[in-house]
């Protein structure tokens, strides 16, 4: 399935996951002239993604993932946090080792290692007790999220949040379902 793309993550996201792995669907999207396709096996690449964690008070039920490949996510996160006074027992923040950027994913292959990474990541966060819900906050290329949205299969809920404008804080925008 090829999809040409120009929107938010979360639909993106919304998208991939229409088409997730167990429907058999492979989508491609399109980045300028060149078609990146979701990769059922991703490759190994070198440099996978920074992987940090802090943990917060037990008593809360919920888990944060913070993608920044393309900004750094945490400063809105944080703004986030502060207005709503949300705790997470459990943060999990990925980033490139060069940081972020507008061009920290170079390809296909990355995107993909990347994405199944970020999925591993969730997935063990879901596996975990007390965790009831996670919410993720990302800042990422739109086949990324694509790609990102296929693999998580039955992860859910997760409470996907979107930066308002240019200077924020995180919305809602949809939860995704348990199955």
């Amino acid at each position: 399935m090829e999809l040409e793309l120009k929107c938010h993550l979360h639909i993106a996201l919304a998208l991939g996951h229409a088409f997730r792995k167990p429907t058999g669907m492979l989508p491609w999207t399109r980045v300028g002239d060149q078609w990146w396709p979701v990769q059922d096996v991703p490759t190994f690449v070198e440099g996978g993604l920074i992987e940090a964690r802090s943990v917060g008070p037990p008593d809360v039920d919920r888990a944060a993932v913070l993608i920044s490949l393309t900004r750094d996510v945490e400063p809105g996160v944080n703004q986030t946090v502060a207005t709503t006074g949300r705790r997470y027992e459990q943060r999990i923040s990925l980033r490139p080792l060069s940081g972020p950027g507008q061009h920290t994913v170079p390809d296909p292959t990355t995107a993909n290692a990347w994405a199944q990474q970020v999925a591993d990541a969730m997935q063990r966060l879901r596996g975990q007790q007390p965790i009831a819900a996670i919410d993720l906050f990302m800042a990422a290329p739109v086949q990324f999220a694509v790609m990102l949205g296929w693999r998580l299969n039955a992860a859910g809920p997760i409470n996907v949040y979107h930066w308002r404008g240019n200077q924020g804080p995180y919305d809602l925008a949809w939860t995704l379902p348990p199955t």
